[in-house]
């Protein structure tokens, strides 16, 4: 079945599971190697979900 919900709901939910896998990693590594959990972070940001800040607001718009 095709769900009812507007497709900016699955991308909000998307791109905010990405951004919460991303910082819990970097949680994990912190109680290790604080250096290493901050360069993955910012890895991650530069990478991957820096620009999912920018659809999540975009979604969290649409949804307000």
């Amino acid at each position: 079945s095709t769900c009812d919900l507007p497709a900016e709901i699955g991308d909000a939910l998307d791109d905010l599971t990405d951004l919460a896998l991303d910082l819990g990693t970097a949680l994990a590594r912190a109680d290790t190697d604080g250096a290493d959990a901050l360069a993955g972070l910012r890895f991650s940001h530069d990478t991957h979900w820096g620009d999912h800040v920018q659809d999540v607001t975009r979604h969290l718009r649409w949804l307000g």
